[in-house]
């Protein structure tokens, strides 16, 4: 018998309401496997191919009106599935989850609630890292990729339970902080959070005036050293030619990506923008291509996903060289997260993305950056602590 009381719900930022909507009341919710999905309102194990999944992203027609609410968790993991690698995909990793929600309401943030600050447990070290680096490098040299996102999972435990909402009230808790492409879901039936202050988006469709797709790639960051000198920071991030040179490669990535899907040519309408978050400033570009009727959302996925600002170039190269030098799998982090509800058609990149466990009370929170042969490893190393940081400020008072 189908569960109807599930208190799974999702919230999504709209920048330009500057307030969250809810989806609450799943008619449906599956994590899915390469080979079964498990359906959440059931507890029940099913059958299925990968290639099942896929149908349901292909079923999506981005050009109709949804009533309902489509939520799609996008794992990074799906990357080896529409980049024809699926040989990389492990039996027992969950590769997305889908939901359907009937209910939809606008949403105002809880007051910010009791929230210790989490204590580490395990942090990536630099001699590991160096290793990895280097490894990577190699295959820079090697010409076997351009460039690579190189991560590191860090993990973390809190001293006493708390709310979902009391975390998501304190995260969220400025609204200036608020990323572009904020989002979360708790999954009530696994007692997880999975969170995301995205400020990155792998796609966003409009129907007018004009049907077109839009993509924003960053790529290029620089912390803002305690006094708040944002303006300094940007003026030393845009003359530097190496994060230029990063920049300028992953968008022409993105353009022929965008051009790919519908075989219709993608321009850069924004060359290079700054993008302030907290305790860090980023840059990014906008590239866009006309969608014509009968455009769906496999079609953007098999284009555009995995992103190429957290992946790198070529992507299939890249996916099997990250494969074998992170040594962990991504999952949530650096996937996407597709909403899908009347007007609102987009994609999120799962970057500032944190996976919280109310059980264990334990919290996974990954970063990483994009290595080029003028990448220097001391660096890098430090700007993944940097993004780290630049989340933890929003637990902090």
């Amino acid at each position: 018998m189908t569960k109807v009381n599930s208190q799974t719900y999702s919230l999504f930022y709209l920048q330009d309401k500057g307030r969250f909507v809810k989806f609450s009341a799943p008619t449906s919710a599956y994590i899915i496997y390469k080979s079964f999905r498990i359906n959440l309102l059931t507890g029940t194990r099913e059958n299925i191919e990968v290639q099942d999944f896929l149908s349901r992203l292909e079923d999506i027609k981005l050009f109709n009106n949804f009533d309902n609410a489509h939520v799609f968790h996008l794992f990074y993991e799906v990357g080896y599935i529409v980049e024809n690698c699926e040989e990389l995909a492990k039996e027992n990793i969950p590769l997305a989850m889908e939901f359907v929600y009937q209910n939809s309401a606008m949403f105002d943030l809880p007051k910010s609630g009791e929230v210790p600050t989490p204590e580490p447990v395990q942090y990536p070290s630099f001699k590991k890292y160096k290793q990895q680096f280097r490894k990577g490098r190699e295959k820079l040299l090697n010409g076997e990729c351009y460039q690579f996102n190189l991560t590191s999972p860090f993990f973390f435990k809190f001293s006493q339970s708390f709310s979902p909402e009391d975390f998501i009230g304190k995260v969220w808790k400025n609204k200036n902080k608020i990323g572009a492409f904020a989002h979360c879901t708790f999954v009530s039936e696994l007692n997880q959070l999975f969170l995301s202050n995205s400020p990155e988006c792998l796609f966003q469709f409009k129907r007018s005036p004009t049907p077109t797709i839009y993509s924003m790639p960053i790529k290029g960051t620089e912390a803002v050293l305690s006094n708040g000198d944002r303006n300094k920071a940007w003026q030393k991030l845009k003359s530097c030619k190496k994060n230029e040179a990063e920049l300028f490669m992953i968008t022409d990535l993105v353009r022929n990506d965008l051009t790919r899907i519908q075989l219709s040519p993608s321009i850069i309408c924004a060359k290079k923008q700054a993008l302030n978050v907290p305790g860090i400033v980023h840059q990014f570009s906008i590239v866009k291509t006309h969608a014509m009727r009968g455009l769906n959302l496999l079609q953007v996925i098999k284009g555009l996903f995995p992103g190429g600002s957290i992946t790198g170039a070529p992507k299939r190269n890249v996916l099997k060289i990250l494969k074998s030098l992170e040594g962990y799998d991504r999952g949530f982090y650096c996937g996407s997260t597709v909403a899908i509800h009347k007007n609102m058609k987009a994609a999120s990149i799962n970057i500032r993305s944190c996976e919280l466990d109310f059980g264990s009370l334990e919290m996974k929170y990954c970063s990483g950056g994009g290595i080029t042969l003028g990448s220097n490893e001391a660096s890098e190393f430090d700007e993944t602590y940097a993004k780290m940081e630049s989340f933890l400020q929003l637990l902090k008072v």
